[in-house]
Parts: structure tokens; C-alpha cells; sequence
């Protein structure tokens, strides 16, 4: 997946998102999940609004247990302290970041 993504990336960019920086995973993933969890929760009123409940959303975010993101399937607490599991550690190496160890992202 996180592949695929690269590649996406780089045609509408024309750079690498690794270039741009180390956690472009995590901060895609983020929003990603947020914006699942509004869509979810999200409803318009009579007069055009969008209403998004506070506690719903809460909840939504608290209740993930399986959304697929680029550093693997994310899981949500119940304070909604949200990961996927893996570690990666990066050294920066001639300017560029190599992966020096990590799991839960082969």
C-alpha cells in the first residue's frame, strides 16, 4: 500500500514524499482516519449546516479497530490513543533517510 502511494505521489508531484520528510505515513494515515471518522459521524440540518456531534466523534475515533492506513491496519483505544503497531528507525545517510531497523511496516 505505502508503495502504491509513493508512486501517486510522485506522478502528481514529481518528487518522492520520503524527501519531504519522515512521517508522511503517519501524518496521511491521521488524516485519514479523522476524516473517516467525520464522514461517519457528520450530518447536514434543515438549513444547510454541517453538524458534527463532538461526543460522536469521540466515540467514532475511540471505536476503530481495523482501518487500513499506509503503516498497516490501525487500531484506536479507548482514550483514543491510535497506532498501528510498527517502529521504524531512520538514519539520515548522505541526505537521504535509511532504514535502519523497524517492524510492523515490511
Amino acid at each position: 500500500m505505502n508503495a502504491e502511494f509513493d508512486a501517486k505521489y510522485i506522478e502528481k508531484y514529481g518528487v518522492s514524499p520520503d524527501e519531504m520528510g519522515a512521517f508522511h505515513s503517519q501524518s496521511y494515515d491521521s488524516v485519514m482516519l479523522i476524516a473517516a471518522a467525520i464522514a461517519s459521524v457528520a450530518s447536514v440540518d434543515d438549513s444547510g449546516n454541517l453538524i458534527i456531534d463532538r461526543e460522536a466523534l469521540i466515540t467514532a475515533i475511540r471505536s476503530v479497530d481495523a482501518f487500513d492506513g499506509l503503516t498497516g491496519t490501525i487500531r484506536c483505544d479507548s482514550i483514543g490513543e491510535c497506532g498501528a503497531g510498527g517502529v521504524q528507525i531512520y538514519q539520515v545517510t548522505d541526505g537521504a533517510f535509511v532504514q535502519v531497523y523497524g517492524f510492523g511496516m515490511e
